[in-house]
């Protein structure tokens, strides 16, 4: 990461979530430990809340500079995705309880939707499904992706594979397909 102020207090973050859970972690143990005061803080974040959404956003931009999404291959770029969160699963499983779920949906869902998109948009058949079920069928499968995100997380992300993202590919392709040909108009 650059080394602005916003930068080293996300870092800190960071450094914090490898020992504590984010329930431990408050403003004035961030500012002690980053050397600045209170005001710096809420100058550059409005709370712990946003700092963490924002600290997750350059991670995974961070990430990805380094790592690239594959251009084509949906499945690995899902599969890029996870391998993040388990690459920091410490950090992950620190920073969320039920409480912060709903932000991790709405990340998750970001990251997730462009990846479905571009996946449904190629399908051939696609031009002929009206926009409406174009759209609902990107809403199903990014909320099956998040929902096997969230099962792999609550259940301390054991390994990458007990994600079951390759019976969720599987299941993905088959029924795109068949939805695709049931919606044509």
């Amino acid at each position: 990461m650059r080394h602005t102020t916003k930068h080293i207090i996300a870092e800190t973050l960071g450094e914090l979530l490898d020992e504590h859970t984010l329930d431990e972690i408050t403003v004035k143990k961030i500012v002690e430990k980053c050397k600045i005061n209170r005001q710096t803080f809420y100058y550059h974040f409005y709370d712990i809340y946003d700092l963490l959404e924002w600290y997750l956003g350059e991670s995974i931009e961070a990430y990805l500079c380094s790592n690239p999404l594959p251009s084509n291959d949906w499945k690995e770029q899902e599969r890029h995705i996870f391998r993040f969160f388990y690459e920091n699963r410490r950090r992950v499983l620190h920073a969320y309880d039920q409480s912060h779920r709903k932000l991790y949906e709405q990340f998750i869902a970001k990251m997730v939707t462009p990846i479905v998109e571009r996946h449904i948009d190629a399908k051939e058949e696609i031009n002929r499904v009206p926009k409406d079920k174009r759209d609902f069928l990107i809403k199903v499968y990014v909320w099956m992706s998040m929902s096997l995100f969230f099962e792999w997380l609550e259940e301390g992300m054991p390994d990458e594979k007990v994600a079951n993202l390759e019976d969720y590919f599987v299941l993905s392709e088959a029924s795109i397909d068949a939805t695709l040909k049931a919606f044509e108009s």
